[in-house]
């Protein structure tokens, strides 16, 4: 399975990335530039990684990390008592978009192939559906392993493709900019598995299809959206483990 794509794609996806913020801050099409909607479902998602025991994690933490935050990403929102950090390649031109509420969170521009911070300092890092938008989703994992204590977990969210689906995924990324990546389930258990990390809970579960109105197909956007329907399968949630030595 191919690991890496050429920086010169790399950038073509964050540039498609960068325009979304820019677009999504302007328009709200899927949260307002406050945040007020994420704040409501945070909840809901947390509970995909097991609720009563995220909330033990969360509130006993001492440093929490998301990697791929973006401007309203969950370490914005965890109910913690924890120093938060939140890492991203796009973080100053998002603020510059208007993103500016950073809620608490010490925000950092970096790339989750280069985390600048210590080994062994996070009890929990977030990457909530971000793998895909990376250049190198394996070193991604190994910096993430590496800035976790022993013991300390990964919540880890994707969404797939269905394994037919994987044999094109190199046209599929091709035709999705904001993409390079696209992976089946198996695929993403098999990255973890081999960046070193323990698998500890399992709440993934099948993607509901999006409603598309009519209006909207003729956008690339709405193509995009009905490419999603036809291909995604299930929307991968991880709770894995940083093992102890």
């Amino acid at each position: 399975m191919k690991s890496e794509v050429n920086e010169i794609r790399w950038l073509k996806a964050q540039q498609a990335e960068e325009n979304f913020w820019i677009h999504e801050h302007q328009t709200s099409r899927y949260i307002d530039p406050t945040g007020e909607g994420r704040s409501v479902s945070v909840e809901s998602e947390l509970s995909y990684f097991g609720n009563e025991v995220i909330r033990n994690y969360l509130l006993e933490a001492a440093c929490i990390v998301e990697v791929g935050c973006g401007p309203i990403g969950l370490i914005h929102f965890v109910p913690t008592p924890a120093l938060r950090i939140g890492v991203d390649p796009l973080m100053r031109s998002m603020e510059r978009s208007g993103y500016i509420d950073r809620r608490g969170v010490f925000r950092i521009e970096a790339r989750g192939e280069e985390l600048p911070l210590g080994s062994d300092k996070a009890d929990v890092v977030i990457c909530y559906n971000v793998l895909d938008h990376c250049e190198s989703p394996n070193i991604v994992l190994a910096e993430i392993l590496r800035i976790l204590k022993p013991g300390g977990i990964l919540l880890l969210q994707l969404h797939t493709i269905s394994e037919w689906a994987a044999t094109f995924r190199a046209i599929i990324s091709w035709l999705d900019s904001p993409h390079p990546f696209h992976f089946s389930r198996s695929q993403v258990l098999c990255l973890a598995r081999n960046s070193g990390f323990e698998l500890e809970f399992d709440g993934s579960f099948k993607r509901a299809r999006r409603r598309i109105p009519a209006s909207g197909l003729l956008s690339y956007d709405g193509l995009r959206h009905v490419g999603s329907n036809w291909i995604t399968q299930s929307v991968v949630n991880l709770r894995l483990r940083k093992p102890v030595v």
